[in-house]
């Protein structure tokens, strides 16, 4: 299907939380670390390889930088001294341990691979469950810390590059997702100020129905989405031709020639970028994944390059010299 490769990643979460034992919020810390050391053991039986991090005793750039690939999460770090989490060699998967509940195992992949995702993480989590036995009731599912989480525990989501629809407006988009139970946000930024034009479409329900009625649904969801913004883009292009070109080389210049650059106002931009070439107004020299740099000039990924924290016009700086070479070797 044209358009496919508007969705950057997939991604399906499975919560669980180990019987006999309390939620993390409610456990002190000898009870969280008995609860780590029971899945350290049972980790031990994996074939995969993973590697296996304390955030507590990671240094903050670092536990920001696995925030910003999603290997953890916001919930991990307010837990710092419960929290750690296991990371495949793939880097696909990842484990953590004592954020909202005992284990949030998760699996990545790029573009729209959200049955792979399940069926991998599926095949851990069950191997799991035999070491572990995981928290069940036969009327609720399994039990989870919050219960909007309660049934299947499943969380899968879709990131899509939403420029044309953003044009627009996505008011409708929003209204009519909520409708069929499933939710969209930004991916970055905020409800105010979206960033990279990329939002996130997940599961709002995981009670009443198998994982594979989830999945099957929002693939559908995506695949539509995909279709909406290429007739957008169509439209933008052919109706609205000065704008969209206009829009696009204001970005490629301030990327070209800029001195010193926002995350955020980098983020539109290549956003932009990404739209001008799909649509030929730009032509690149050789191949290049826009949303791989996207993710590289985000805050604590650009700092570990650099391997030492950065002021804000430092990393202003810094941020606008990649973009200015990259540009220059890439169109």
């Amino acid at each position: 299907m044209e358009g496919q490769d508007l969705i950057l990643k997939s991604r399906v979460r499975l919560v669980r939380n180990i019987h006999g034992h309390s939620f993390p919020d409610q456990c002190n810390l000898e009870e969280g670390d008995r609860i780590t050391e029971k899945i350290l053991e049972a980790m031990k039986h994996e074939k995969e390889p993973y590697t296996y991090y304390r955030l507590r005793d990671l240094d903050y750039l670092k536990q920001l930088y696995f925030m910003e690939n999603q290997w953890i999460s916001i919930g991990s770090i307010s837990q710092i001294e419960k929290s750690s989490f296991f990371l495949s060699d793939d880097e696909k998967i990842s484990i953590m341990i004592g954020e909202e509940d005992h284990l949030r195992l998760q699996c990545m992949d790029f573009g729209l691979s959200l049955t792979d995702c399940y069926y991998r993480l599926s095949s851990l989590e069950e191997r799991l469950d035999e070491s572990l036995g995981f928290a069940f009731d036969r009327r609720l599912g399994f039990l989870t810390a919050c219960p909007s989480n309660l049934g299947t525990g499943l969380k899968a989501s879709v990131q899509i590059h939403l420029p044309a629809l953003e044009h627009d407006g996505m008011s409708p988009i929003y209204r009519s997702l909520s409708k069929m139970g499933f939710e969209i946000r930004e991916l970055y930024g905020t409800n105010v100020k979206p960033l990279g034009s990329i939002y996130e479409i997940s599961n709002e329900k995981t009670l009443g129905n198998r994982e594979e009625h989830y999945l099957s649904r929002l693939e559908k969801i995506a695949l539509e989405l995909v279709q909406m913004e290429m007739e957008k883009r169509k439209n933008l292009y052919f109706e609205q031709r000065v704008e969209l070109e206009d829009m696009v080389y204001r970005a490629f210049g301030t990327l070209r020639y800029s001195k010193k650059i926002s995350y955020e106002e980098a983020m539109d931009c290549l956003s932009m970028i990404k739209l001008g070439t799909d649509l030929s107004l730009l032509k690149p020299k050789k191949a290049i994944n826009i949303y791989t740099e996207m993710n590289k000039i985000q805050n604590a990924t650009l700092q570990k390059d650099v391997d030492y924290l950065l002021k804000e016009e430092e990393k202003q700086e810094y941020r606008a010299k990649y973009l200015n070479r990259l540009l220059k070797e890439v169109y």
